[in-house]
């Protein structure tokens, strides 16, 4: 335990929580991104846009 008043968490238990929240508040999809140094994919990210597109402009109404 840690004496400030910030509990401090480390990565995968913030995400772990985040999740818990998401399924409480009726979430039914998430994404996880991870960014690192070595690698400029974000498959996470990539993943998350192509949903929204998906979601808010249906293919026929694709200009290009």
């Amino acid at each position: 335990m840690y004496n400030t008043p910030w509990q401090l968490f480390k990565s995968y238990e913030l995400r772990a929580l985040q999740r818990d929240a998401l399924k409480e508040a009726g979430g039914e999809k998430w994404f996880v991104d991870t960014m690192t140094r070595s690698k400029a994919e974000r498959k996470g990210l990539d993943e998350a846009l192509a949903y929204v597109w998906l979601c808010t402009w249906p293919k026929e109404n694709i200009l290009f």
